[in-house]
């Protein structure tokens, strides 16, 4: 009796997505909380929850946000201090980010290249529930999508700097005026 074992290939493969976001979900719930801050969000701040209930308004949104959770995303320009990323408190607000901290995504329309309005995805840190400091944007060919990233949540994983070992995290931080990932965790997270 002859006996043929094939090796499983991308063809042979199939994945279940849901099930595959179903246990992203179950491993971040198990992960730890991000460190307590010390700073107290900025009064004018906007609540999470209130950004979030009016997206959850949108008919159809379901699909893109099972595609995007657990995905990776990288957010720039957390050291320049232009378009809004600047306060009375700080500076430059995205240095503030580091590792384990919350923040949020908001779709927002910015006049730029040749004075026409153009959907971007701003970045906010997220304190006590609270969106504080816009700490950067979403990279520039992700806009075309911002409205499937409006009220999402992500977690910051790691944060770039021109002192990175790795020479494209390095390229990438110098590129994109600072640079971090961040995981996305999903939209109704209570922070």
């Amino acid at each position: 009796m002859l006996v043929c074992r094939v090796s499983a290939t991308a063809r042979t493969t199939s994945v279940d997505h849901r099930e595959q976001v179903r246990l992203a979900a179950l491993r971040d719930a198990v992960d730890d909380a991000p460190p307590p801050v010390d700073e107290e969000p900025i009064a004018e701040g906007v609540s999470v929850l209130h950004v979030q209930r009016a997206v959850a308004a949108v008919p159809g949104r379901q699909i893109p946000l099972e595609r995007l959770v657990g995905t990776l995303v990288d957010i720039v320009g957390t050291t320049a201090n232009n378009r809004g990323r600047s306060c009375p408190r700080h500076s430059c607000c995205g240095m503030q980010v580091a590792e384990k901290l919350t923040v949020a995504f908001c779709r927002e329309q910015l006049v730029f290249r040749d004075q026409q309005e153009e959907d971007v995805v701003a970045v906010y840190l997220v304190l006590h529930g609270v969106m504080t400091c816009k700490v950067g944007f979403l990279p520039a060919h992700q806009n075309h999508c911002a409205r499937n990233y409006d009220g999402l949540v992500a977690r910051v994983v790691a944060v770039y700097s021109d002192r990175c070992t790795n020479l494209v995290k390095r390229q990438k931080f110098r590129r994109n005026f600072g640079c971090c990932a961040a995981k996305i965790v999903g939209e109704f997270m209570v922070v």
